[in-house]
Protein backbone atom coordinates (compact mmCIF):
# COMPACT_ATOMS: atom_id res chain seq x y z
CA UNK A 1 0.00 0.00 0.00
CA UNK A 2 2.56 2.34 0.97
CA UNK A 3 4.62 1.44 -2.16
CA UNK A 4 1.85 2.26 -4.35
CA UNK A 5 1.23 5.90 -2.68
CA UNK A 6 4.99 6.45 -2.88
CA UNK A 7 4.53 6.05 -6.85
CA UNK A 8 1.46 7.78 -7.36
CA UNK A 9 3.69 10.75 -5.27
CA UNK A 10 6.56 10.38 -7.26
CA UNK A 11 4.77 10.85 -10.54
CA UNK A 12 2.43 14.35 -9.60
CA UNK A 13 5.42 15.93 -7.96
CA UNK A 14 8.23 17.55 -9.54
CA UNK A 15 11.48 16.91 -8.18
CA UNK A 16 12.53 19.30 -5.55
CA UNK A 17 15.20 21.13 -5.39
CA UNK A 18 18.14 20.41 -2.22
CA UNK A 19 18.22 24.35 -0.95
CA UNK A 20 13.82 23.12 -0.28
CA UNK A 21 13.52 19.57 0.88
CA UNK A 22 11.90 19.45 4.06
CA UNK A 23 14.61 18.36 6.80
CA UNK A 24 12.92 15.29 9.10
CA UNK A 25 15.02 14.53 11.82
CA UNK A 26 13.35 10.89 13.59
CA UNK A 27 14.60 10.40 17.35
CA UNK A 28 14.21 6.67 18.02
CA UNK A 29 15.58 3.21 17.91
CA UNK A 30 18.14 3.83 14.96
CA UNK A 31 17.42 3.05 11.38
CA UNK A 32 18.55 0.03 9.75
CA UNK A 33 17.70 -1.41 6.10
CA UNK A 34 19.65 -3.24 3.94
CA UNK A 35 22.99 -2.55 3.16
CA UNK A 36 21.39 -2.17 -0.68
CA UNK A 37 18.24 0.33 0.00
CA UNK A 38 20.28 2.52 3.02
CA UNK A 39 23.08 2.89 0.38
CA UNK A 40 20.15 3.75 -2.27
CA UNK A 41 18.65 5.94 0.15
CA UNK A 42 21.67 8.42 0.72
CA UNK A 43 23.30 8.10 -2.81
CA UNK A 44 19.49 10.32 -3.38
CA UNK A 45 20.76 12.52 -0.52
CA UNK A 46 17.61 10.73 1.63
CA UNK A 47 18.66 9.69 4.00
CA UNK A 48 21.12 12.52 6.21
CA UNK A 49 24.41 9.92 7.00
CA UNK A 50 26.82 13.13 7.53
CA UNK A 51 24.04 14.75 10.02
CA UNK A 52 22.98 11.13 11.61
CA UNK A 53 24.05 10.32 15.41
CA UNK A 54 23.76 8.29 18.34
CA UNK A 55 22.59 9.96 21.89
CA UNK A 56 23.17 7.35 23.70
CA UNK A 57 25.92 7.95 25.88
CA UNK A 58 27.04 4.68 27.18
CA UNK A 59 26.32 2.97 23.41
CA UNK A 60 30.04 3.50 22.08
CA UNK A 61 33.00 5.54 22.07
CA UNK A 62 31.82 9.00 20.90
CA UNK A 63 34.06 8.46 17.47
CA UNK A 64 31.62 5.69 16.75
CA UNK A 65 29.01 7.36 17.93
CA UNK A 66 28.83 8.82 14.22
CA UNK A 67 27.66 5.00 12.93
CA UNK A 68 25.90 3.61 15.52
CA UNK A 69 22.73 4.93 14.70
CA UNK A 70 22.21 2.35 11.57
CA UNK A 71 22.17 -0.22 13.99
CA UNK A 72 18.17 -0.71 14.81
CA UNK A 73 17.78 -2.84 17.69
CA UNK A 74 13.89 -2.93 18.03
CA UNK A 75 12.61 -1.80 14.27
CA UNK A 76 10.39 0.71 15.67
CA UNK A 77 12.77 4.09 14.18
CA UNK A 78 13.39 1.83 11.09
CA UNK A 79 9.48 1.63 10.10
CA UNK A 80 8.85 5.69 11.54
CA UNK A 81 11.90 6.77 9.05
CA UNK A 82 11.15 4.22 5.98
CA UNK A 83 7.14 5.74 6.24
CA UNK A 84 8.54 9.31 5.95
CA UNK A 85 11.04 8.16 2.94
CA UNK A 86 7.58 6.64 0.91
CA UNK A 87 5.35 9.09 2.25
CA UNK A 88 7.29 12.13 1.93
CA UNK A 89 9.25 12.43 -1.23
CA UNK A 90 10.16 15.65 -0.67
CA UNK A 91 11.91 15.28 2.87
CA UNK A 92 15.37 14.08 3.68
CA UNK A 93 15.45 12.52 6.92
CA UNK A 94 18.01 12.99 9.78
CA UNK A 95 18.39 9.79 12.24
CA UNK A 96 19.20 10.14 15.94
CA UNK A 97 19.33 7.62 18.02
CA UNK A 98 17.97 8.45 21.75
CA UNK A 99 17.35 5.07 22.99
CA UNK A 100 17.99 1.15 22.24
CA UNK A 101 14.14 -0.59 22.33
CA UNK A 102 10.67 0.92 23.22
CA UNK A 103 10.67 -1.61 26.52
CA UNK A 104 13.78 1.02 27.42
CA UNK A 105 10.99 3.56 27.68
CA UNK A 106 9.22 1.66 30.82
CA UNK A 107 12.30 1.42 32.77
CA UNK A 108 12.08 4.52 34.85
CA UNK A 109 16.00 4.36 35.71
CA UNK A 110 16.26 4.48 31.34
CA UNK A 111 13.84 7.27 31.40
CA UNK A 112 16.45 9.94 32.46
CA UNK A 113 18.93 8.82 30.61
CA UNK A 114 16.26 9.13 27.59
CA UNK A 115 15.38 12.30 28.31
CA UNK A 116 18.83 13.71 28.82
CA UNK A 117 19.44 12.29 25.20
CA UNK A 118 16.98 14.17 23.27
CA UNK A 119 17.11 17.37 24.67
CA UNK A 120 21.12 16.92 23.84
CA UNK A 121 19.55 16.52 20.30
CA UNK A 122 18.40 19.63 20.62
CA UNK A 123 22.45 21.05 21.18
CA UNK A 124 23.58 19.60 18.23
CA UNK A 125 24.23 21.43 15.18
CA UNK A 126 23.85 18.83 12.39
CA UNK A 127 20.05 18.19 13.54
CA UNK A 128 18.98 22.02 14.11
CA UNK A 129 18.20 22.89 10.77
CA UNK A 130 15.12 20.23 10.64
CA UNK A 131 12.07 21.47 10.11
CA UNK A 132 10.51 18.70 11.87
CA UNK A 133 11.66 16.69 14.89
CA UNK A 134 9.70 13.38 15.51
CA UNK A 135 9.40 11.10 18.21
CA UNK A 136 6.97 8.52 18.60
CA UNK A 137 6.07 6.20 21.14
CA UNK A 138 3.49 3.23 20.99
CA UNK A 139 3.25 2.87 24.68
CA UNK A 140 2.36 5.84 26.30
CA UNK A 141 5.64 6.63 28.16
CA UNK A 142 6.69 9.66 26.32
Amino acid sequence: MLDDLQDELEELLPEVPQSSRIKIAVLDTGFQLSKAASENFEEQGRIRAAESHSFISSAVPSELAQSQWRLDKDGHGTNVATIVLKVCPMADVHVAQVFRTRKDLENPRLGAQIYANVANVGYSRPLLPSSIMSLTSTNGYL
